[in-house]
């Protein structure tokens, strides 16, 4: 029995059921996805290794299988493996994807890209209760489009500006804008581990260049102060979309 669903990109078909993963949603790429105990070995020979921590999946089929050797006891512990392990599949394919929540503001979207726990999907909640779609939550497949510099989300729209989430302090919103190395940088230590991998990392640094040559990028400090993180998202929508941009 296979069970599907959308995850960065791509239409998974999965062995065993999944919860917190949905059905629906931009995917232009297939993959199936099987979990299976270490005492079991895969057909055929592999082509790609992925590892993310201990978590571990190996690519068959012309990259169009992962086997993940690992039993998770529950289906959460399963959906995080697949959000783990696909952005190094899609990294092995010529892909990128983000580790970043994000909105539409209308024109193009805002994404914020930054580690676990740094505020990414209840900044992205917070806009979205002042009136702009989220459109990514915790995971965002980049396609770089002929017209635009790139497009995020179910209808491809351009993004506008990507704003790394720092370590958060301070009593207010601090919004900086980086230059093309620093913003190159970041996205390395922010991503999921794809300059690890030796068939890929040529290839994802040449996409972070062209992110950072084509969109605008800065740095944001959120204040520790939960109350005030509607105020902190107004604050950015005005800076995002008046003269500093």
């Amino acid at each position: 029995m296979s069970f599907e669903y959308v995850v960065s990109g791509f239409r998974v078909a999965c062995n065993r059921e999944l919860s917190d993963l949905d059905s629906e949603g931009f995917a232009d790429l297939d993959l199936e996805v099987q979990f299976r105990g270490d005492d079991l070995e895969p057909d055929g020979a592999p082509t790609a290794l992925c590892a993310a921590g201990d978590l571990r999946g190996t690519l068959f089929a012309d990259h169009s299988v992962l086997v993940v050797q690992a039993q998770p006891e529950s289906p959460v512990d399963a959906s995080w493996c697949v959000r783990q392990l696909i952005p190094l599949v899609s990294a092995t394919l010529g892909r990128l994807v983000l580790h970043a929540g994000g909105n539409d503001l209308g024109e193009g979207s805002l994404l914020f890209v930054g580690q676990s726990g740094r505020g990414k999907s209840t900044l992205a909640l917070a806009l979205s209760r002042l009136g702009y779609p989220r459109i990514a939550d915790d995971v965002a497949p980049i396609r770089f489009l002929p017209r635009a510099a790139t497009g995020c989300g179910d209808r491809l729209q351009p993004i506008s500006h990507i704003v790394f989430l720092m370590e958060r302090g301070g009593d207010s919103a601090d919004l900086r804008k980086l230059d093309e190395p620093t913003a190159i940088r970041q996205h390395i230590q922010d991503g999921f581990g794809e300059h690890n991998l030796p068939s890929a990392w040529a290839i994802q640094f040449d996409q972070y260049h062209q992110l950072v040559s084509s969109i605008s990028h800065w740095s944001l400090r959120l204040p520790d102060d939960e109350a005030s993180l509607e105020r902190s998202a107004v604050t950015v929508i005005e800076q995002l979309t008046k003269g500093n941009a």
